[in-house]
C-alpha cells in the first residue's frame, strides 16, 4: 500500500528543519545526534568519521560527572555551526565554527551568570578587540588584534578594576611595557619606544 504524504506534511518538516537551522547555526541540526561515547567514531585527516565515513549531525559528549554537557555540530566530518557548552542544564559557552574554523563571536559564563569572556575569530585568527572578565564583572585580560590575527596590545586587570600590566607589540611581534595606560588609549610604536627607553632608568613599581 502506498502511504501518501501531504503537501501540508511536507511543508511543516521543511519550516521545522528551517527553525532548527536558525537555532543550531547549521543543516547539522536536521540531523542525527550522537553519542561521544559511541565505538564507530573515529577521527582521521582532522575529520570527524561515524563508521569510517564524514559525520554531519550533532556530537553530544557529556563531560565530567555529565553535568556539564557539550553539543558540536558538524557537516562532513568538520565543526560547522553553533557549539554550546551547557553546565547544569545552564548555558556555558557559545561558540560557531565555519567549516571547521572559529569564526564570528564566541561567548562565555561564569557560574553567576556574568560574562567569562568575549571573543571575536575570522575564519580561525582572534581579530579585533577579545575580553575575559572576573566573574564580579570586571575586565581580567583585554587584548587587541590586526585584521590579519597579529597581537598588538595586552592588559591585564586586578578585580578591583586597577591594571596589573600592560604591553604593545610591534608588527615584528616584540613587546614593550606601558604601565598604567588606559584601555581605551591607542598606542603607537612610537610611544612604546619612548616609554620603554624611560624604562631602562626607572626601577619597576611594587604591586
Amino acid at each position: 500500500m502506498k502511504v501518501k504524504v501531504s503537501f501540508y506534511t511536507r511543508f511543516s518538516h521543511a519550516i521545522l528543519c528551517g527553525l532548527l537551522l536558525l537555532l543550531a547555526g547549521g543543516p547539522a541540526a536536521c540531523s542525527k545526534t550522537i553519542e561521544g561515547s559511541d565505538p564507530r567514531i573515529s577521527v582521521s585527516g582532522g575529520r570527524l568519521l561515524l563508521a569510517g565515513e564524514p559525520f554531519s549531525g550533532i556530537l553530544r559528549q557529556a563531560i565530567g560527572d555529565g553535568s556539564e554537557i557539550r553539543m558540536t555540530p558538524y557537516q562532513n566530518g568538520l565543526e560547522h555551526g553553533r557549539l554550546t557548552v551547557r553546565k547544569n542544564k545552564q548555558l556555558v559557552e557559545e561558540r560557531v565554527y565555519e567549516q571547521g574554523k572559529k569564526h564570528g563571536t564566541h561567548k562565555g559564563w561564569h557560574a553567576n551568570g556574568n560574562l567569562r569572556f568575549v571573543s571575536t575569530f575570522a575564519h580561525g585568527e582572534y581579530v579585533g578587540d577579545q575580553f575575559t572578565y572576573h566573574d564580579n564583572g570586571q575586565v581580567f585580560e583585554y587584548k587587541k588584534y590586526s585584521p590579519e590575527g597579529k597581537l598588538l596590545v595586552s592588559k591585564i586587570f586586578r578585580q578591583t578594576g586597577q591594571i596589573y600590566t600592560s604591553q604593545a607589540f610591534t608588527a615584528e611581534g616584540a613587546a614593550y611595557g606601558l604601565p598604567g595606560s588606559k584601555l581605551c588609549n591607542p598606542v603607537t610604536q612610537e610611544k612604546a619606544k619612548l616609554q620603554q627607553n624611560q624604562s631602562l632608568t626607572e626601577k619597576d613599581v611594587p604591586l
